[in-house]
């Protein structure tokens, strides 16, 4: 289950503060969705969103009849809400990662519409943040979840930033166990990383020099 509250961030028992965010989370609903048009463009917003692309707030507005403020307010409800997180690309210079689009992903798999593919990258999205709130809350590390993507249109699919510095890369594959191309890249210009090919049809390990091409799923079984 996914950690829906920072443990920093809050006190008292886990029923009333679940209780508390609620409440802050319906407030917000009811004030911004005020009518039956505004929650049925709020839930064309989610249902739009798609994982693993760059979301671009001008496109979803064309194709929902809507303005690019209604969309972002509407994006924050569904933040708010929990249904939705956003992975932000990583730059050393902070101001201009929040310039960069972000990728959406939702709470629940479940909500992806799409194939395999894109359910399976959110599922690792899902789990990656966890980890890392369970790294900054418990261990009180300096640790952020990001996704690379350069001008030239190489990806990874997710970096693990901590204190400033990659410390952790992860490309997400089906059943290809090719090495991809951009995490081998970055892998050997950031040799303090740990690059890793998560691929969910696999049955064994593969060792390259610069990273590792492992099973899904007892990678993730060993997160918390």
């Amino acid at each position: 289950m996914i950690t829906l509250f920072s443990a920093s961030a809050i006190t008292g028992t886990t029923t009333q503060n679940n209780r508390f965010h609620w409440k802050i989370a319906r407030a917000n609903f009811r004030f911004t969705l005020p009518n039956s048009k505004s929650l049925k463009v709020c839930s064309l917003t989610a249902a739009t969103c798609r994982p693993t692309s760059p979301l671009s707030i001008a496109s979803l507005a064309r194709d929902l009849s809507a303005s690019t403020t209604t969309i972002t307010r509407y994006l924050q409800v569904l933040e708010a809400l929990y249904i939705i997180f956003t992975v932000r690309p990583w730059h050393k210079n902070i101001t201009r990662s929040l310039l960069k689009a972000p990728k959406v992903y939702f709470y629940d798999s479940a909500m992806v519409r799409g194939d395999d593919g894109l359910r399976f990258e959110n599922l690792v999205a899902t789990h990656l943040l966890k980890w890392t709130h369970y790294q900054r809350d418990v261990l009180g590390k300096e640790l952020d979840l990001h996704y690379i993507r350069t001008k030239d249109q190489a990806e990874v699919d997710f970096s693990l930033i901590e204190s400033g510095q990659i410390s952790l890369l992860i490309e997400c594959k089906l059943s290809d166990s090719k090495i991809h191309a951009a995490l081998e890249r970055f892998a050997g210009e950031h040799p303090q990383a740990k690059a890793i090919q998560l691929v969910r049809n696999l049955r064994q390990e593969i060792h390259h020099p610069q990273l590792t091409v492992e099973p899904a799923a007892p990678w993730l079984g060993r997160l918390i």
